[in-house]
Parts: C-alpha cells; structure tokens; sequence
C-alpha cells in the first residue's frame, strides 16, 4: 500500500511539474491565437508564469492591425493576489508595464481607430461576468502614446504613471492618479482622486501644465476651429462624467495662455499673453467645447476679427469678467462668445480688411457693464470714458481726421444691425475735414466705409445687400466741444479755416431717418475771433435737405479771411473789412428761403480779377465799387439784407449767380431806401443806365428849380440843401453830379439883347456853380461835387434847373 501511495504521489508531481514547464508555451500560443482570430497581427516572445506567487510576465508583445494600430511591450508583469480567489474577486497587486509604445491612427473627423474585437453572432445573450477584478497598483514607466491623423500627429510621452486602488466592490474609494508625462515635449502632472467606477464618474485634484501647444494638441483631431498658443497653469481641478457622453470640469487657479489664436471661417480671435485666475467651467460633448470664466482676465493685446471689421485691443484688463466660449466640432456651427465684464485697455485700433487705413484708433478705454456677443454681433455696456480718439483719413495727406481728446458715451447698444447710444459727449475733439474736386468732402476712414457700404453708392455692385449689412445707427443726443479745420480745394486760391467749437448741441440722430430735422445748437469762434450762434434744425444725415430752418449769427468776422471765397466766385479782394451776418433761412421741398442780415465795417476792395470781376458785376447788374460807395456810412460800414432762394436739389445749383441777384436786390433797396428816408419829404429815385455798354447805378435826386433869368438860390431850397449835405456826409462814398439847365422858355424873362444861346448856358453854369457853392459852405468836398457841362432846354415846358445825380 505504501508503495502504490509513494508511486501515485511521484506520478503527480511529475504530472504537475510537466504542466507547470509545458502550460507557458501553451498559454502563449493560446493568446496569439486569441488576438490573430480579432484580426490582429501578433508576436510574443515569451510568457513566465511563476504558481506559487500568482505572477505573469510577458517579453516583447507587439500587435499590430491593419488600419495602422500598433502595440510594442517589451515587458509586462501582472501579480495576482490570491486570497480573494475564494469570492470570486480577482485582485491585481501589481501591473507594470515597462517602455510601452503605442500608435494609434485617427479618422478624418479625430476618432480613435481602435482595433475592437469582431461582435459575437448568434442570438443566445452573453453569459455575465461572475468575476469582479480589482486593481492595487498600475504603473507605466516610460510609456510613449503616438496618435496619429490624416496629416498631424499627437506625441505622448510618459516617464511615469501610477494608479491605485481602484475596486469594483468599493466604488465610493477614492483611486489615486498619479502622471508625470511630456505632451509635445510639454511637461503635464497630476495628482489625482477618481470615482470612475461610481454612479457619477468624477475626478479631482491637481493638474500643472507647462509650455502646452495646442496647435499640436488639437491638429489631429480635425476641428473646424483651428487653435493656436501655449498654455501654461497649475490648476486644482474637479471633472464628471454623464453615461450621455457629456463632461463638465470645473477649474481653479491661474492660467496663462501665449500667443493664443482661435479661427473658424469667418471670424478669429488672437491674444499675445491671457492670463485667467478665478473660476473656469468646461463642458465637453460629441457638439463642441464650451468654456465658462469668472474671474480676472489680463491680456497685453486682443485681436478680434468680424467681417468686414478687424480690431486689435492693446492692455486689455477685465477685472471681473464672465466668459462664455463655445467652440464647435461640427461643420456649420459658428464660435460662440458672450463676454460681460468692466474693461480697462490701454490702447486699441479699428480697420477694415484689406490694404486700407487704420480706421480708428484709441490710447486708452474704460468701460462698465460690457457684454460682448458672438456671433451676430451683439455688444452693449452701461457708461464709457474714451481718451486719445483718432480716426485718421485716407490718402497720404491722411485729410479728413477726427479725434477726441476724451469721449463719455452712456447706455450702448449693438444687436439685430443696429447700434443704439443714449448720450454722446466729446471733448477736446478736433476735427479735419477737406473738400475736394467734384465737391466731395473728404471723411475719416471710418466714416467713409459706413458710406461706401450704403445703398446710394454709386459703385455699389449690390445696394440693397449693402443697405442690409449698414448698421442702422441711433443717437439720443451728441455734446462737442473742441477744434474743427476745414480745406476746400475746389476754390483757387484753397481756403482754411480754423474753429473753435465751444458748444455744439445734436439731438436725435437715426440713420433710418437722414431726412428727419434733428435739433442743433452751436457755440463757436471762427478764425479766433469771430463769434457764430446757431440754433435750428436740419437733416444732418442727407444732402439736400427736404425741410429744415435756423436762426444764426456770426460777428467780428475778418473779410480777408475770406479772400479765397470772394475771389473765386466774385472777383473780389478784400483788403480790410469786418462782417456781422445773420438771417433765418428756411428749406421746404428742398427750397431755400433766406433773408440774411449784413453789416460790413471799414471794407476796402480792389479787383483780384479783372475777368471774374467784370463777369460778377455784369451779373450783379451794376458795379459793385459804386454801389457799395452809394450805401457806405460816414463810418464807412455797410448794412444790407439779402434775399437768398434757390432749388438745393438742383444739380446745377451754384450759389454765385445766387448771392449776386441778392446782392443786385439787396443794393439798390438799400441805396434807395436809405436815401429817400435822409431826404424826406423831397424825392429821390435810383435808376439803373447804360454807359458805354455797362449798367451804371445812378441816384436821381428831384431838381431844384430857378426863377427863370435868375442864378440865385431860392430861399425856399435852403432846408433841401440841408438833407442833401447830410445825406452826403453820411454816404462819404456817395459823389454827386450837379448839372445846370436852362430854359429856351426863360429867353423871355431877359432884357432883349441878352436872350442868346451863349447867355442862356452861362445861366445854368452859373446855376450849377451855386448849387456846389452851397453845398461846399455846408462841409462837403469840392472833389465830391462835378459839375457838368451847361446846357439848353428846348422843350416848351422846359424849367431852368439843377439836376442832381450820383
């Protein structure tokens, strides 16, 4: 018996130590076989299995598929611990994997080509797992990850990965996560807890980051939003995972993104240096990737592009910003942005694409309550404080500037292509606008886009798709202050003008309204020393106007000043001379109504062009020197009123012919009013004679009558003589003719020998000479009484006289 006990025991040891040296080949085979039937190509080396210690170990494993997956392990080492066998557990102390090299293949849309087994057919159910698996210890060492894409890849290296402690039969423990890997040769680390095995996935912990691409990061992932920048952070972070598909991770910490770029199709945003500390929450999907910040933003410049407008923000300081980004992973969707915040930046400018100008630009802004919104756009704040605004011209002149030394804005608003603002106030503004050939006036860059993109623009290859994309701009009210300076290069030689805005006063704007009257206010010095006040309403937005009316009033302004115009359009110098002006015109139906008020004092002419002269006073209808010498005061000043009319929406409207029948009106009404007022109640009458081929003004004054064969003066014409010498130093312009005429009917009051031709004409010369003796005894220069050659008056009711005229 204890012969055939001893055999039967040396039996099964040798039958055990047979299994034990034969099952390793047996089980390699096996698993080769496993893998090769999913399709995979694979080689092992060698497999150890150590019994009585519950260990495996592998030798260089590779696999391989057929879409380019490949797996290389050069040494694998499993330990089973074996007291949980019993209960059906199947604990794993320990599992290191030693250099393992991994390259995964991604589809064109970013996915993982993995290489998963074949489905099961047949209609029985899978029988369940009766065993759960726990795991004490993983570690990686020197593990390199390579995903690879249609065109870029993704290196991931790690020196060292540790997880332990994850139990299937104690979900609620926490497992430990730690990593210390290279992304790109970007250095990542965590230390982590995750739940990855409880009803509501999560992980928290630790995570450094350190000079991250992620253009390299993101290009295989084929996202319509190409990304580019560094990341640098050192975040604590707590992340969930929904059986949806849908992740949401919540971070705090500093975050330091460089050179940051984000761009679809249409728009981009770039940041130089994003520096992020408060609160961020990401949720991630199969849609997209949104991002949520609280907290302070900081970035030294941020460039925004939305067509047809490009903008870069210099020193941008969020202090308590809400960012909401929502990037997009599949085609057609749109980069959504909400940003509400203050702002503070330190510079910025504004431009449109292409080679154009910059179209504004700005050294410093503050704003409160910002909201931005993409897309759309959509922006609105509460209040702004604007310094150093500037939208410069076009050209290499750069003409037709405007800028503000500082500009408070309260309650704007930018949605559904339009922009609403409640108040406008500028000051230290300054503005440069240039008129120039074909009497276009030349504006800021900014301004000249709004008009270039507007329905009536003749180059306009589609106006009403321009008329839609012009953003409908309203304006509750508009305060300026500051400096104005004005070039017209359509005039020979240019006039410039420079003007002090002390107040100017705009109500409601509405660029859906150019034709509503919009009530205006103006405080202004022109040419540092005249005074302009102007207070009406017009249609500031349209050209001509359809209705609008004004009181006005300039004073002290200096005529020379104005040489450009007067020479231009009357021919005209003025040497010296001050003009006050002022009137209430009125537009209706596009007609101009006016009649303007004028003064002039001390004005002294000359003739810049003899040729532009002659034509103005062949216009005129008189000459211009004697008619202004008629209604020149003793002071040398002028007073007018000028009826003004004309057609604004004619295209042939020019105001030369204009100004010139007013001021033809405008002459002879004062000449002629003024004179039989000083004279009164003798007559006089103003009469316009051709000499030579030209129109002369002449004044008529009524006669003074002789007792006929008489020289002497009637008594009776004393006080006539009186407004005559009065008249004549009031008006010390005005020069008097004074012609003597006799009587053929008079022969009969001389003595017989004496009713000759020759004694008649010397009756009216001597008339004459007595008439200007009167009036040089009254104080009048002798240089300003001619006396006219006598003659005889052959008409049967002829009266020996004086004639008096200019």
């Amino acid at each position: 018996m204890r012969r055939i006990l001893l055999t039967t025991l040396a039996i099964t040891a040798g039958l055990l130590f047979a299994t034990a040296v034969s099952l390793p080949p047996l089980a390699s085979a096996l698993f080769i076989r496993l893998l090769s039937e999913e399709g995979l190509q694979t080689e092992l080396r060698d497999m150890d299995i150590d019994w009585l210690h519950g260990e495996l170990t592998l030798w260089q494993l590779k696999v391989r598929a057929a879409k380019g997956f490949l797996l290389e392990l050069p040494v694998a080492h499993i330990a089973i611990e074996p007291r949980g066998l019993a209960s059906r557990r199947l604990v794993i102390e320990e599992f290191t994997l030693e250099r393992p090299r991994v390259r995964l293949p991604l589809d064109e849309h970013g996915r993982p080509l993995l290489p998963l087994p074949a489905s099961s057919g047949g209609s029985s159910a899978a029988r369940p797992l009766q065993w759960q698996v726990g795991l004490v210890r993983l570690a990686l060492n020197d593990a390199r990850i390579h995903l690879q894409g249609p065109e870029h890849g993704l290196e991931l290296q790690l020196p060292h990965l540790g997880l332990q402690y994850l139990y299937p039969w104690a979900s609620d423990q926490p497992a430990r996560l730690e990593i210390d890997a290279r992304i790109n040769g970007a250095a990542v680390g965590t230390e982590l807890s995750l739940w990855p095995l409880s009803t509501t996935r999560r992980v928290q912990g630790q995570v450094h980051v350190t000079g991250l691409d992620l253009g390299r990061l993101t290009a295989p992932f084929a996202l319509p939003v190409a990304l580019q920048g560094r990341m640098d952070s050192r975040l604590q972070v707590e992340a969930r995972h929904s059986d949806g598909g849908t992740w949401t991770a919540e971070i705090r910490g500093p975050l330091s993104l460089q050179g940051l770029e984000a761009a679809d199709a249409q728009h981009h945003l770039s940041a130089g240096r994003l520096a992020l500390e408060g609160d961020t929450r990401l949720t991630g999907s199969e849609a997209g990737l949104s991002v949520h910040h609280e907290g302070h933003l900081v970035t030294d410049h941020l460039a925004l592009g939305l067509p047809p407008w490009q903008g870069r923000l210099e020193g941008v300081e969020l202090p308590s910003a809400r960012l909401t980004l929502r990037l997009p992973l599949q085609d057609g969707e749109e980069i959504g942005l909400r940003l509400e915040s203050d702002l503070d930046l330190r510079g910025g400018t504004l431009s449109t694409e292409g080679p154009s100008a910059v179209a504004a630009r700005i050294s410093r802004l503050q704003l409160q309550q910002l909201t931005v919104a993409l897309p759309g756009p959509k922006a609105s704040f509460a209040s702004a404080v604007a310094e150093g605004l500037e939208l410069p011209g076009t050209g290499p002149d750069k003409a037709g500037t405007v800028g503000a030394g500082r500009i408070e804005a309260r309650a704007f608003r930018l949605a559904d292509n339009r922009i609403d603002l409640d108040r406008l106030a500028i000051s230290d503004g300054n503005l440069n606008l240039v008129r120039k050939a074909g009497n276009t006036l030349v504006l800021p860059r900014i301004a000249q886009v709004a008009a270039e993109s507007g329905p009536d623009h003749p180059d306009s290859a589609d106006n009403e798709t321009r008329a839609a994309d012009t953003p409908r701009i309203h304006v509750n009210h508009i305060s300026i202050q500051g400096h104005a300076r004005f070039e017209d290069q359509t005039i020979s030689p240019e006039y410039r003008g420079d003007y002090e805005l002390r107040q100017l006063k705009i109500g409601t704007l509405d660029t859906a309204r150019p034709q509503e009257p919009v009530p205006l206010e103006l405080s202004a010095r022109l040419h540092r020393y005249a005074r302009l006040e102007l207070k009406g309403k017009f249609p500031l937005l349209a050209w001509p106007p359809e209705n609008a009316e004004a009181d006005w009033s300039l004073h002290d302004l200096e005529l020379p000043r104005l040489n450009p115009y007067l020479i231009h359009y009357t021919g005209y110098r003025v040497r010296s001379g001050n003009l006050d002006i002022g009137g209430h015109p009125r537009v209706s139906q596009s007609i101009l109504q006016s009649r303007t008020r004028v003064r002039l004092s001390g004005l002294k002419l000359q003739v810049a062009r003899p040729e532009r002269a002659a034509h103005f006073d062949q216009t005129l209808g008189i000459g211009l020197e004697p008619a202004l010498a008629m209604i020149r005061d003793r002071k040398g000043n002028i007073k007018l009123e000028l009826p003004l009319t004309g057609n604004l929406a004619d295209p042939d409207f020019d105001p030369a012919p204009i100004i010139a029948e007013a001021m033809k009106t405008a002459l002879t009404h004062a000449a002629t009013a003024y004179t039989v007022y000083a004279i009164q109640p003798y007559g006089a009458a103003l009469l316009l004679t051709q000499v030579a081929g030209k129109t002369i003004l002449k004044l008529h004054f009524d006669p003074i009558a002789f007792t006929p064969g008489q020289t002497d003066l009637p008594p009776d014409r004393d006080a006539y003589l009186d407004k005559l010498a009065a008249l004549l130093k009031e008006r010390p312009g005005l020069e008097l003719a004074i012609c003597g005429v006799a009587s053929t009917a008079e022969r009969a009051a001389l003595p017989e020998k004496q009713r000759s031709d020759q004694v008649l004409i010397e009756l009216a010369r001597q008339r004459a000479y007595g008439v200007k003796d009167a009036l040089m005894s009254r104080g009048i220069e002798g240089d300003r009484l001619r006396t006219c050659a006598p003659r005889i008056d052959d008409a049967a009711d002829g009266k020996p006289r004086v004639e008096l005229e200019s």
